[in-house]
């Protein structure tokens, strides 16, 4: 990885970058590897200028729980995945082509019910 930063370079397990994923209906986590793909668990294709533009289709659908979603960054395809690497085995071999693996992982959130008192009377 070649990302530095003031306190030098970064290793890749400890890298998270937060980018807005438009119209994601809950919070995300996204992880990401490059050059691999899911075999045979594409329930749609799409095209997106950008990853950032592929993840949010797949954050959107909702003709079938997208879990996955791999971008060829010279097509600009966007294979939208009903599985994970949790389901499925990502593989190394891309036939060549350059492609992005991300997996959308739901955040849950704690919801913490805030009592506000009035004392003045």
């Amino acid at each position: 990885m070649d990302k530095t930063n003031y306190f030098g370079r970064v290793e890749e397990k400890n890298y998270i970058e937060k980018k807005c994923i438009k119209k994601a209906p809950h919070k995300l986590l996204v992880m990401e590897w490059d050059d691999r793909i899911l075999v045979d668990r594409s329930r749609s294709v799409r095209k997106a200028d950008t990853k950032l533009e592929c993840l949010s289709l797949c954050a959107q659908e909702k003709s079938f729980p997208c879990l996955s979603a791999m971008w060829y960054r010279e097509s600009k395809d966007c294979l939208l995945n009903s599985a994970s690497s949790t389901s499925a085995k990502l593989k190394m071999d891309t036939g060549g082509f350059k492609v992005s693996y991300m997996e959308l992982h739901g955040l849950k959130v704690k919801l913490r019910k805030l009592e506000i008192f009035d004392y003045s009377i």
